[in-house]
Formats: C-alpha cells, structure tokens, sequence
C-alpha cells in the first residue's frame, strides 16, 4: 500500500484528516473498505440520477456516518457534484442533491 491518500491516486484516505486521535483512529479503521464504499455510494447515486445523503442512507442501509465521509471524497474526486437541487428529508430539512459527473 503507498502512502499516498486516495484522492491522490493511493487506497486509503490520507491521514490525518484532522489532528484529534479519534480521527486519525477512524481514518485508519476505514483503510481496506473505503474502496468499495466509495463505489457503493456512487453506484446509488447513478443509479437514482441524483439523491441526498438521506436518500442514500435509506437505500443502501449504510448510516449516516459512513456515507457522508464516502460521498464528500466523491466530490473533493470530482466524481460527483451538488446539483443545486434541494429535497426535503424526513425531518423536514433540505438536502443536497448530488449527481455523477458524466464524462
């Protein structure tokens, strides 16, 4: 494995993504299955043509705190990008849309 972070052509998050103890614990307890998060997370959001952090939740069953870190490194990727549509969650808040960025 090299130690460069994902977004930087590697396979894991770089480290640290902020200097508390229990993140840099985080980061290296999601080393191995990022990957594949990652792609879960995507695959919904093509899938559905665009969804919310919520929306993805529901789908794929995958909380809250795994998803939101998996869709922000699609978008910091450039792999997905908020629509500048808004959905109302269950709470009654508004969410971001994001969608694939299509080649």
């Amino acid at each position: 494995m090299s130690d460069k972070g994902w977004v930087n052509g590697g396979e894991h998050p770089t480290l640290p993504f902020s200097n508390r103890d229990t993140s840099k614990d985080a980061a290296k307890s999601i080393i191995g299955s990022a990957t594949s998060l990652r792609r879960v997370v995507y695959d919904v959001i093509k899938c559905l043509g665009g969804c919310t952090d919520e929306e993805i939740e529901v789908e794929t069953g995958l909380t809250g705190s795994t998803v939101r870190p998996r869709r922000r490194e699609l978008v910091l990727s450039g792999a997905i990008v908020d629509s500048g549509e808004r959905r109302k969650t269950r709470s009654g808040r508004t969410a971001a849309v994001h969608v694939v960025v299509e080649d």
